[in-house]
C-alpha cells in the first residue's frame, strides 16, 4: 500500500518521543480515528456514506459513527495507521486545532483531533493518521561485503539511500566485488 506516499513506514518506533522534527516520517500502526462526513441521519444513512468517507482516507470503516452538531455534522469511525508527531508545546485544545492540522500535513497525513503533552511546557504529540503499509524486503547491492562488522557498518546507510532500513540480513553475490544489503521498506504503489 503507501501508495499515496502518506507515511514512510519504516523502523520500530516508542509510543512517546518518537520523531527529531515535526516533519519526520513514523511508523504506522493499526488505529482508529473519526473523519467528518457532514450530517448523517441514521444507521442506513450511515452505510451509505462512511465507507466512502474512510476509504477516501485511506481508511475502512469499522461500523462506528456519531454525531457532533445535531443536523450539521457526525463523523464516521475509520479503522486506519496512525502515528505521533512531536509539534512543540501544545498549551489546549484551541492551539492544537491551529498547530495539529499543519504537523499532520507536513508528513501527509490528518489530525484526528487527538494531542498531548509528553514534556510539560517544552513537547506536545499530535496523532496523525493516514494509510498502512505492507512491508517489502528487498536485497540492495553495496559492494564488497567483508565480514559482519563491516556489514554494520555499510547496510544502515546502503539501506537508508534506497529508502528502507536495514534487518540486519546481507550475504556475498560475487566473491570479492559484490554483496547485498537486505532492506526493509513500504510496498511500492499499487495497493
Amino acid at each position: 500500500m503507501c501508495s499515496k506516499g502518506l507515511f514512510r513506514c519504516l523502523g520500530a518506533l516508542s509510543i512517546l518521543g518518537l520523531f527529531a522534527s515535526p516533519a519526520t516520517a513514523y511508523e504506522c500502526s493499526p488505529g482508529k480515528a473519526a473523519f467528518e462526513a457532514g450530517p448523517i441521519w441514521d444507521n442506513e444513512d450511515a452505510q451509505g456514506k462512511c465507507p466512502q468517507v474512510c476509504e477516501k482516507n485511506d481508511g475502512t470503516w469499522d461500523g462506528g459513527w456519531w454525531t457532533t452538531v445535531w443536523g450539521k455534522m457526525s463523523v464516521c469511525e475509520c479503522s486506519t495507521c496512525c502515528g505521533n508527531l512531536e509539534a512543540g508545546p501544545i498549551w489546549n485544545q484551541e492551539d492544537a486545532a491551529k498547530k495539529c492540522p499543519a504537523t499532520c500535513g507536513k508528513a501527509g497525513g490528518v489530525w484526528n483531533g487527538q494531542w498531548w503533552t509528553t514534556v510539560e511546557g517544552k513537547m506536545s504529540v499530535c496523532q496523525c493518521c493516514g494509510n498502512c503499509c505492507k512491508h517489502e524486503t528487498k536485497a540492495i547491492e553495496a559492494g564488497p561485503i567483508w565480514d559482519n562488522n563491516d556489514a554494520q557498518r555499510k547496510c544502515p546507510a546502503t539501506c537508508d539511500k534506497a529508502g528502507g532500513k536495514w534487518d540486519g540480513g546481507w550475504w556475498t553475490t560475487v566473491q570479492g566485488k559484490m554483496s547485498v544489503c537486505q532492506c526493509v521498506s513500504c510496498a511500492s504503489a499499487g495497493k
